[in-house]
């Protein structure tokens, strides 16, 4: 008993080191989160992290329109009934009476569109113009005052005798 008494007084100081090291990890391992110990727990854990991701795809289909209902074996998308405002057509001239011109009775394969007067969603209806191309075109006859010939449509940004031929038949002045 006496030579552990020794043993103890001649090495407290490692024993004290040894001492707390050890519990500063075990408290380290006590308050640590938890990870799985098992196949059952790694499988809720990646249960729990496909929920959130789902929660996120919800808040994500919310911001555009669409209510995104997402499981774990499928996801499905359903459009939400918006409305949104339509967007007044700015002019920039008054328009005459003799200007105006009445829908025409023609099937809109052979419809032209008065690319003078004509709306956004008219002028996407050509081919080749998207509605990038549509507000382009209806920029450029405002800053113009309207275009003088068909062919003005190619000063136009992007809109080059390829695209110019795809509709020139379909467009007037």
């Amino acid at each position: 008993m006496e030579t552990i008494h020794a043993f103890i007084e001649k090495y407290k100081m490692i024993i004290g080191i040894a001492l707390l090291a050890g519990a500063t990890a075990g408290g380290v391992y006590i308050l640590r989160p938890q990870e799985a110990q098992t196949d059952m727990d790694y499988i809720k854990a990646l249960e729990q992290r496909l929920n959130n991701v789902e929660k996120k795809l919800d808040a994500l289909g919310q911001v555009k329109g669409e209510t995104v209902q997402a499981t774990s074996t499928q996801s499905v998308v359903t459009p939400i009934e918006t409305k949104v405002p339509e967007q007044p057509q700015v002019q920039s001239k008054p328009i005459a009476a003799d200007d105006v011109t009445q829908p025409s009775q023609q099937s809109p394969a052979t419809a032209t569109v008065n690319i003078n007067s004509a709306s956004v969603q008219e002028l996407d209806s050509l081919p080749g113009i998207g509605p990038t191309y549509a507000q382009r075109i209806i920029d450029y006859r405002t800053a113009n005052g309207g275009f003088k010939s068909i062919e003005e449509i190619k000063n136009v940004k992007g809109i080059g005798d390829k695209t110019f031929e795809k509709f020139k038949d379909k467009i007037t002045i």
